[in-house]
């Protein structure tokens, strides 16, 4: 399956099956969002999978206030 140029987001993307995920989706040519709780461990597999990813960081410190602005 290719999904050269989709946009994709993987939840829990530091490790395991998510981890996996996101290594596949990047090598079939996605636009990939890596989200995870540790940090530390997040920044291990974007070491991991570059250089086909594009990083930066997003900390949600008020995660209820901001879902409640979303929906």
């Amino acid at each position: 399956m290719k999904l050269e140029g989709l946009n994709t987001l993987i939840t829990g993307a530091s490790q395991g099956l998510g981890k996996a995920i996101a290594a596949h989706f990047l090598q079939e040519g996605a636009n990939t969002i890596l989200c995870a709780r540790s940090p530390d461990t997040l920044a291990q597999t974007r070491d991991l999978l570059l250089p086909k990813l594009m990083s930066g960081e997003i900390r949600l410190k008020d995660a209820e206030r901001i879902v409640g602005e979303v929906t």
